[in-house]
């Protein structure tokens, strides 16, 4: 996931996570933060040395907290990645519940070709929570909702024809 926000005193920040390996990279004006641990790195500009601390996740959001050592000094708080809204966790359980129905009423039907079982109803709850991690790689509201109904189309779609093979 690739993040910017521009902040007045600072500049631009960009916000770099590695989706496989979980790394994670700051870039303040062209200038690449040094890493004290996993979630704190320290800046300097103006002379001013900054400590940022990373916050947050995905589902609570992200933030970058700049402080620093001086008296009377408020930290810079930067808001990098939004959280997840409730309209996306509606998303993700109504087509799961969708997604369940859909399979249950499967069952029941008398045509041999089109029985499902749990295993498909495992593969579609699985893909639409993948759905739900994608989504929050993704930094605008409009891909995620976007993402989270192809991966439900896309588990019904396997579901489907696990069926019918």
């Amino acid at each position: 996931m690739l993040a910017l926000n521009t902040h007045a005193k600072l500049g631009k920040i960009w916000y770099e996570k590695k989706f496989w390996s979980g790394k994670t990279s700051i870039t303040v004006d062209g200038i690449e933060l040094t890493r004290l641990n996993s979630a704190m790195y320290t800046y300097e500009k103006d002379g001013i040395k900054y400590t940022v601390l990373i916050q947050g996740n995905p589902f609570t959001g992200v933030k970058l907290i700049f402080s620093t050592n001086e008296q009377g000094v408020k930290p810079i708080v930067v808001p990098i990645v939004e959280r997840y809204h409730a309209y996306e966790y509606l998303i993700a359980f109504c087509s799961t519940i969708l997604v369940t129905l859909w399979i249950s009423v499967g069952m029941f039907i008398p045509w041999p070709y089109f029985k499902m079982n749990a295993v498909e109803g495992v593969i579609c709850g699985v893909c639409a929570f993948i759905g739900l991690f994608l989504a929050g790689r993704t930094e605008e509201t409009k891909y995620r909702i976007l993402l989270m109904l192809a991966t439900n189309v896309i588990s019904l779609g396997l579901a489907t024809l696990t069926t019918l093979l």
